[in-house]
């Protein structure tokens, strides 16, 4: 896992990282790479479940949410259309863009690639940037319910769609590496 190795040694230095990524699986065998970052402060912002495009990643993402936001500050995008882009932001000097979900698919199994700035005048305008989508976002709970903010609102529940997801869940349990 190259790029996964090279990212977790670029954010050694930095107590502060914020991940953004459509949807994110953390198995137990990422899970082996990222003790080192169990004392950083982490922001994660990503795709709601209702109106994420990708069902099977979903699923995946799904089992580990709660998981992820006791970890983490854990944002979820509140719109009906979604967030496809992968970026990652340490401290105030680098900003990394490329391809690289966080998921064991983009970690063990395909080729991905990143761009890696270092500028703290080009880091600064993708932070306002990504603040935008934060403003427009709700932060989950350890339980996996929403806190509330003001001027943002859940959207709307697609019942039917969790329970496909749900559904989902059950099969690709064992597929993670595909998702």
């Amino acid at each position: 896992p190259v790029v996964f190795n090279t990212l977790i040694e670029l954010s050694q230095k930095y107590d502060e990282l914020f991940i953004q990524s459509p949807y994110l699986i953390i198995n137990n065998e990422m899970k082996k790479y990222l003790n080192d970052l169990e004392n950083k402060d982490i922001t994660i912002l990503t795709n709601n479940l209702d109106y994420n495009p990708n069902y099977f990643a979903t699923s995946g993402y799904i089992r580990y949410r709660k998981k992820i936001a006791q970890n983490t500050k854990l944002y979820e995008f509140q719109s009906q259309s979604s967030i496809h882009a992968k970026t990652i932001v340490m401290g105030d000097e680098i900003s990394i863009i490329g391809s690289f979900n966080i998921d064991p698919r983009s970690t063990f199994l395909s080729t991905e690639s990143v761009v890696v700035i270092y500028s703290q005048e080009f880091t600064a305008h993708l932070n306002n940037t990504l603040s935008q989508y934060l403003n427009q976002s709700l932060e989950v709970d350890d339980d996996g319910n929403y806190i509330s903010k003001i001027n943002v609102e859940a959207v709307n529940k697609r019942n039917g769609k969790r329970k496909i997801i749900r559904l989902l869940s059950f099969f690709t349990y064992f597929h993670d590496e595909l998702l």
